[in-house]
Order: C-alpha cells, then structure tokens, then sequence
C-alpha cells in the first residue's frame, strides 16, 4: 500500500460507544460540583493554568483536543521526518530505510491504536499526580474543605481530569507514528554476511516499544500507589463515617473514575485520530515526497515467498 491507495478509516461508531460514558460523566460530576457534594465549584476551577469553573474546564478540553488536531493535520508529516532521523541517530546510521508496500494499511481495528496514547497519557498522569507538578496544574486549594479521610477524592479527581487534558495531548507524538506505519517506513540492519539474517523493523514501531515500556511500567506503578491509598481510605472511612459530610455514593465516584479512567481518557484520543483520518490521504502524500527526496525508495516484501523459498512454508 502506498500513498495513491490509502483510505481515510474514521472510528466515528468507536468514538460515540466510547463518548456516551464520558458526557455522562461530565454532566455527572458538574452536577454534583454545584450543588457542593465535589469541592470543584470554587471560581478558580480546576485547571490552574486556564480560566474558568468546572464547567467551562470541560469546554477547555474540547478546545484543546481541537488545537492538537489541527497541528496533527499540519505537523504530522514533519514531526515524522525528525523522528526518523532521530531513528537513524540512535542507530548510528547503521540502518539502511525503505517504504514497504503493502496491500493494506497494518491494522484496521483503530481502537488498537488508541490503546497505547491513553495507557501513556495515564502514566504521565501518575507521575503528575505524584509529584510537585500536581500543585501546578490542578487547584488543590480545591481540597482545603476535605479531611484525611477523603483521600480517594484528592487523588481520584486530579488523576481524571488531568488524564483528560494529557490525553488530548499526547497524540500529537503518536500521530507521526501512525503515519511512519500508514507509509510502511522500515528499516534494515546493514550486515557484511550474507548468512546473517536481516534485521527488519518498522520505524514507528521501534517508539512504540520504548513508550509501551514507559506505559506499562507507570501504569502499574501508578495503580498499586492509589491501591496502597484507597485501602488507608477504607480503613479512615470506616472509623469516620459518621463525620463524613458527603453521601456514600459521593466518595465511589472518584474511584469509579480512576478505574474507568483509561476508557474515558480514549475519547480525547479519538477525536485526534478523527483529524488525523481526514488528512491521512495527503499527509501520507507529503512524507512519501519527503523520504524519497531523501533517497528512501518504496520495495515490497514478501515474507510468505521467502518462507516458502527456504523450506519453512
């Protein structure tokens, strides 16, 4: 597949399975903010670096999912370009680069690729949550009004609204990536012997493997700590229940968001791939001119017919 076959494939089915629970979510939390059952009603609102209540926080990230849309529209062809010359500066030039054709694009279940951006997103969330960045971004004088045993409040809201504001930020790394894979950019270990056999990797694929590592071991880690977290909750809540000045089912719905809040992370991430698939046609176009002003040359692969060939189909 090259440049001239490539079709637009836009998740919209995924995208309003996958939205409904968050509309819901946010009209959800609103609500409670005001009438004061969350402590996100105050004029500062939850983000610290944007203007406004809980309700125009929400409006913000639709905003700022529609900015990095538009710069994956325009930049993507370019950001790919530098990240396959950070390919080759990592390798030490020890690669030769080609564009594999293929008869179809790699993967047509598009929520797969959406899978890695929220798990990343939810790491750099962790680590936010987890450290003086926290104070920065969220508004925890949000918090004041709440005591110790509350905790499960104090981190399940900053871990879902600042994994919505990441998460719809992130895809402007993944996108040159989906696009180094829609051009089918490869590469191959110059060898000197012809019995060695050939190391062929995908460029995008060879970042996809570093940010999985950083996603799985962040997400894990991130987990354990509010596991560690809510258990304290439960033991505090249970000796102070009737001091609470929240309903139960309040204080669940944080830790029902920090649970759902990969799914709900994806929406953002979504609606970036939404860009990303009405321009993948002509920013596909633009990196093949790219690569081949820069000697990249197109082959086709036939992986079956070597198999076969040696004895092993």
């Amino acid at each position: 597949m090259n440049s001239d076959t490539i079709r637009p494939d836009i998740p919209w089915k995924l995208l309003i399975v996958i939205g409904l629970p968050s509309i819901i979510m946010a009209t959800v939390t609103v609500a409670l903010s005001y009438i004061h059952l969350f402590p996100l009603y105050d004029p500062q609102g939850v983000y610290r670096f944007l203007p406004g209540d809980i309700l125009i926080d929400f409006l913000w990230i639709v905003v700022v999912a529609a900015v990095v849309g538009l710069l994956v529209v325009i930049a993507s062809p370019y950001i790919a370009s530098l990240l396959w010359i950070g390919h080759r500066i990592a390798k030490a030039n020890g690669y030769d680069y080609y564009l594999q054709t293929r008869e179809d694009r790699p993967d047509r279940r598009l929520w797969r690729r959406a899978v890695t951006p929220v798990f990343v997103s939810l790491g750099i969330t962790f680590l936010i949550v987890n450290s003086t960045l926290l104070n920065v971004v969220f508004v925890t004088e949000n918090f004041d009004v709440l005591g110790p045993s509350d905790v499960v409040i104090m981190t399940g809201l900053p871990v879902l609204f600042i994994l919505l504001i990441v998460g719809a930020v992130v895809p402007l790394l993944f996108a040159p990536l989906w696009l180094l894979d829609d051009i089918g950019m490869i590469s191959s270990k110059r060898t000197l012997s012809r019995r060695t056999t050939p190391d062929i990797e995908g460029v995008g694929v060879f970042y996809l493997k570093l940010l999985k590592g950083f996603a799985g071991a962040s997400t894990i880690i991130g987990y354990f700590v509010i596991g560690v977290q809510t258990v304290d909750w439960f033991i505090a809540f249970t000796d102070r229940m009737a001091e609470l000045s929240f309903p139960i089912f309040v204080l669940f719905v944080p830790l029902g968001a920090i649970i759902g809040a990969p799914l709900l992370g994806m929406v953002s991430i979504l609606v970036i791939m939404v860009f990303y698939e009405l321009a993948v046609v002509r920013n596909t176009k633009r990196l093949e001119m790219m690569m081949s002003r820069a000697g990249v040359k197109r082959v086709r692969l036939d992986i079956t017919t070597v198999a076969s060939d040696t004895g092993t189909g």
